[in-house]
């Protein structure tokens, strides 16, 4: 087992692409064309927030690649790395300036952009650790369109980079593969990484590998755990990172105290509502005995003017029976009436 130094770091990738047969033989195994010459360009561009811990890496080169049929050509090739998700207008920006760039002959080359990145595309897209973008999602590893072009197509990452581009998801690369390029690409894998220097990891069985690429990558790797500018710069990434994972876990808490006091929120103002619906109800209800007992007042004001035309008919009745010469006695009893109740309406006249 060796120890040799982990790539996803700023300080040590930029340390393995300056070996130029490393970067020439990475590049060739990513686009599947030879890379015959390979000039770096005089700019490299780091940009870190230390606020913020976003960090992005961009390595810029020249180079003359031959295809399958031995056709040679000139293009620009464009490599970034972003540990998050990254400002897709600064990944614009910086393309931007590629195509503004021509040759001394007033061409324009044509650009390959390679994106390490430390995040997923799109989790459903956990069987694809290298994609090519060039008018269709191109699954790099079997050479076939992926089913889900329509799906991917939309994120902001891909449908914003239309060049040719390609896409190393550093998360889904595999601890173990038979495939060249997956074994060649182990060395970014995140596979025995050291928890307290985790810019440093583990690799097996090294000195039994066959593969003379994948041999110069471990052993460019390996150095760069020698390296004492490596090693002072990876210390401070890992730092900053550790910054960043303790602001994101904060971030986290925050946003679940946020979301539980939310709900309290909306549970307290549910409520509020329901003491509000019972209010309204208690208020219909007093309306109604209101109007009831205002129906009850009016039927017993009804009731005794009733009450009140009887009294005066059975008056009228009494006194026109005294009237034709009958006696209280014979109207009493002509009329279910008391003795005393007839001589008491008798007296009033």
């Amino acid at each position: 087992m060796i120890t040799i130094a982990n790539p996803i770091y700023d300080s040590v990738f930029k340390f393995f692409m300056e070996d130029t047969e490393v970067a020439k033989r990475l590049i060739s195994n990513i686009i599947g064309d030879e890379v015959t010459e390979l000039t770096p360009k005089p700019q490299e561009i780091t940009t870190r927030s230390q606020k913020y811990a976003i960090a992005l890496l961009r390595l810029d080169y020249t180079a003359v690649i031959k295809d399958h049929k031995g056709k040679e050509s000139k293009v620009i090739i464009e490599m970034q790395k972003a540990e998050q998700f990254p400002d897709i207008q600064r990944f614009r920006r910086y393309l931007g300036e590629n195509l503004s760039r021509e040759e001394p002959d007033g061409t324009a080359l044509p650009i390959i952009c390679i994106y390490f990145i430390g995040f997923s595309l799109l989790k459903t897209l956990h069987n694809y650790a290298v994609l090519k973008s060039d008018g269709q999602i191109i699954d790099v590893l079997t050479n076939t369109a992926i089913p889900e072009q329509e799906e991917i197509k939309k994120h902001d990452f891909v449908k914003l980079l239309t060049h040719t581009s390609y896409f190393i998801q550093i998360p889904l690369l595999p601890t173990d593969s038979q495939n060249v390029l997956l074994k060649r690409l182990s060395v970014f894998s995140q596979y025995r990484v050291n928890p307290i220097l985790k810019w440093q990891k583990q690799y097996e069985n090294w000195e039994k590998i066959p593969d003379n690429d994948l041999k110069l990558f471990i052993h460019r790797l390996w150095l760069a755990v020698q390296d004492t500018v490596v090693q002072e710069q990876a210390l401070a990434e890992v730092e900053i990172d550790s910054k960043f994972d303790s602001m994101e876990r904060k971030i986290e808490i925050a946003e679940q105290k946020l979301e539980q006091t939310e709900q309290k929120l909306e549970n307290t103002l549910q409520n509020l509502e329901n003491v509000q619906q019972n209010l309204e109800n208690v208020q219909q209800n007093l309306e109604n005995a209101q109007q009831n007992l205002e129906n009850v007042q009016q039927n017993l004001e009804n009731a005794q003017q009733k009450l009140e035309s009887v009294q005066q008919k059975l008056e009228k009745a009494i006194l026109a029976m005294h009237h034709a010469g009958l006696d209280a006695g014979s109207i009493a009893g002509a009329l279910n009436l008391s003795a005393n109740e007839v001589s008491a309406i008798l007296n009033k006249r």
